[in-house]
């Protein structure tokens, strides 16, 4: 994955991770080619990679604490866990097709400093973690947020769940401040960005795993959105 090179597809041990990593180079290639032949930001491309490599990075950490049944403290699971969320990754791509984006930005993107940027991968990691810990503890060996936390500090679920939703007040209470700081770091319409993927968040996993079944309550919020818009005007 570091040399996003084709040829390192048959050093893979199986054929599903053979075609994941096929389908990963090949997105980028063709997002690469569109973004060059529109006279785009080259350096967008490069800078969206080393998101990705970040991400397949802490997918690896997750993948050996199953494997050796390793159980990580509460803080060591939430910092890996703010990248496997794919935030980060999130962010870089939408910055690819914003004018505001330019190689400032990025560079503020990829050094994680920014409050705003902690508290949107905070915030949809926890939401993630307390409506996903179900359905994961049935599938078996998935680690989370709460069975971390339960772990460390001997207390339920219940108690557990508690103290990650306080996180969560905490991370909105973050996450404003960021939005609020003066002067900006970058352009407003990129801290938009990410304020709105922090709100998606919400919308994905405040009531269930709206991710994992959509069939749920969100494609009644899309049907309503898209499908049913309520008429601005008559």
């Amino acid at each position: 994955m570091y040399r996003y090179d084709i040829k390192g597809m048959d050093e893979l041990p199986r054929d599903y991770l053979k075609s994941l990593y096929e389908t990963i180079i090949n997105i980028s290639d063709e997002i690469e080619k569109d973004v060059m032949s529109k006279g785009g930001k080259h350096f967008s491309v490069s800078y969206t990679k080393e998101e990705v490599k970040r991400l397949a990075l802490t997918y690896h950490v997750q993948a050996r604490w199953m494997h050796e049944r390793i159980m990580p403290a509460f803080d060591e699971y939430l910092e890996n866990g703010i990248w496997s969320i794919g935030t980060m990754v999130t962010m870089a791509i939408i910055m690819m097709g914003m004018e505001e984006a330019d190689e400032d930005a990025y560079q503020w993107l990829i050094k994680f400093d920014a409050k705003i940027l902690r508290a949107m991968s905070i915030l949809s990691r926890l939401y993630n973690d307390i409506q996903s810990n179900e359905d994961e503890e049935k599938r078996g060996g998935q680690l989370s947020g709460i069975s971390c936390y339960m772990k460390e500090y001997g207390v339920s679920k219940k108690e557990a769940i508690e103290v990650l939703q306080e996180r969560i007040k905490d991370g909105w209470k973050d996450l404003n401040e960021g939005f609020m700081e003066r002067p900006m770091p970058v352009a407003r319409q990129i801290l938009m960005a990410a304020f709105n993927i922090a709100r998606v968040s919400e919308v994905l996993y405040k009531e269930d795993d709206g991710y994992t079944k959509p069939e749920i309550s969100l494609k009644n919020f899309i049907t309503k959105v898209l499908i049913d818009p309520i008429p601005l005007q008559q």
